[in-house]
């Protein structure tokens, strides 16, 4: 799975990321990206990822880049909100992550924000995240995402709706 970030408000390292992905992926080989460049390996662990930080994006400063991460390509919009969810929970902060298909029509600049464990749809036209220039990502309202986890092995598991 490639294209695979979370943005993050606050300062996380790459060790901290790493410890929560070694607890909830257990199954999983996770290395840093510059220790999987260093290592010469033929195959790439199943996780790969580095954290930049990048100080012309106020709202979120710290992007946790995945150049592995297991799973079909077509999942990886849900993989990619089930971890900022996680992350915005355990780092206190606000979480964002691709957003492709669950905004209000078919332009590929929707995101997903995660703040105390309410999600928000937001449009990221002219930010980082869409097109690398730095204006800020626009909340547009609350939005119920779909239904998804992943299990140790870090393999999207879709769940079925909690009905009122």
């Amino acid at each position: 799975m490639v294209g695979l970030w979370i943005g993050l408000s606050a300062r996380a390292t790459e060790d901290t990321i790493q410890r929560h992905l070694m607890r909830w992926f257990p199954r999983v080989e996770i290395m840093t990206r510059g220790i999987a460049d260093a290592s010469k390996r033929a195959r790439w662990p199943s996780i790969v990822f580095e954290v930049d930080h990048s100080p012309k994006v106020e709202d979120f400063p710290y992007v946790v880049d995945f150049a592995c991460f297991p799973g079909p390509d077509d999942q990886a919009v849900l993989a990619g909100l089930v971890l900022a969810r996680r992350l915005s929970s355990v780092l206190r902060c606000r979480a964002i992550s691709d957003g492709s298909r669950m905004g209000d029509n078919e332009s590929p600049y929707w995101s997903i924000i995660w703040e105390r464990r309410q999600a928000f749809l937001a449009y990221d036209l002219d930010t980082v995240f869409a097109d690398g220039e730095g204006g800020q990502v626009l909340v547009v309202r609350p939005i119920t995402p779909p239904a998804a986890e992943l299990n140790e092995h870090a393999a999207v598991v879709r769940r079925a709706p909690v009905l009122p």
